[in-house]
């Protein structure tokens, strides 16, 4: 196999004309949240016993404890928010509304557990013992209970139900997770990461899905770079410690723009430029060529 060090036109890359990116420019508003919260539960005694509060922009940080930065990273509007009570169960219903769907999905992504007990509700649910949280569109939805009786967790998948029929919204994965392979895919691991991914300022709103290649576990990532000015951005951070001494093998990357760096922490990572998006892998070695080359080949 041919093999060459390949060097960043870091000039060229950055002459390249400027476009902005970002998330899924696709937006199907939930317009009116309040006429999504159903008066009554037929069936399980389960009544709205609150008015609908909201809670706007910067006003996040009074509803939930902490932790509001990440919600704005993810382009938070709003949350909408009420009580629901039967004679044995009490429950909180908040719809969380974003800019975008991406954006909605990107925080859902960061609140699912690992190993989570999955639920068919919208794009994707996840069930605890005591709450339930879905996206649909650009809404993330979560019920909460106050305990983990099954009356609780039968009340709280009976409101949820009938949200995600109520709601507005694509049931769609963003399309960007179309982009990678469907070979090997390790479950539930696909995520959104807002900002600072792998500890770079310039590195935003980040697609990533792990693999099992070989029986080595590897994170793919994808961005959108029409400019290449992140991955010239990441090459100037590079020190010549830092440049892995692994020989980058020739992959179809756009005009050979990659770099591959040696990080103590994730391994060697490998980035580089493909029909207007940054896409990548940490933990790459040689061995992993031809399933990292059969993926940049079959993205267009």
């Amino acid at each position: 196999m041919k093999r060459r060090h390949v060097v960043l036109g870091i000039i060229s890359i950055v002459g390249l004309s400027l476009l902005a990116c970002g998330g899924s420019s696709d937006r199907p508003t939930a317009q009116g949240l309040a006429a999504h919260f159903p008066d009554r539960i037929e069936g399980d005694g389960l009544e709205k016993a609150s008015e609908i509060r909201k809670f706007v922009g910067d006003s996040l940080w009074e509803y939930i404890d902490g932790g509001a930065e990440l919600y704005h990273t993810f382009g938070f509007v709003k949350v909408s928010t009420a009580d629901y009570h039967s004679s044995d169960v009490e429950l909180v219903l908040d719809l969380y509304e974003f800019k975008t769907p991406d954006g909605a999905y990107g925080l859902y992504s960061m609140l699912r557990p690992d190993n989570p007990e999955l639920v068919r509700l919208g794009v994707e649910g996840f069930s605890t013992g005591s709450s339930l949280d879905f996206v649909k569109g650009n809404v993330l939805v979560r019920v909460i209970g106050f305990d983990e009786t099954p009356a609780t967790g039968k009340a709280i998948r009976a409101l949820a139900t009938q949200i995600a029929v109520l709601l507005p919204g694509t049931s769609d994965k963003p399309a960007m997770f179309d982009l990678f392979p469907a070979q090997g895919v390790i479950a539930n691991t696909d995520k959104i990461i807002g900002e600072s991914f792998l500890g770079q300022a310039f590195l935003k709103w980040v697609y990533t899905r792990d693999y099992v290649v070989d029986g080595d576990t590897l994170t793919l990532f994808v961005l959108n770079d029409p400019s290449g000015e992140a991955l010239a951005s990441w090459f100037t951070q590079v020190s010549e410690k830092e440049r892995s001494p692994v020989s980058l093998v020739d992959l179809p990357f756009d005009e050979h723009y990659s770099l591959l760096v040696a990080n103590p922490y994730y391994g060697d990572i490998l980035a580089g430029l493909k029909s207007g998006k940054l896409l990548g892998v940490i933990k790459f070695s040689d061995r992993h060529f031809k399933f990292v080359s059969d993926w940049l080949a079959a993205i267009q």
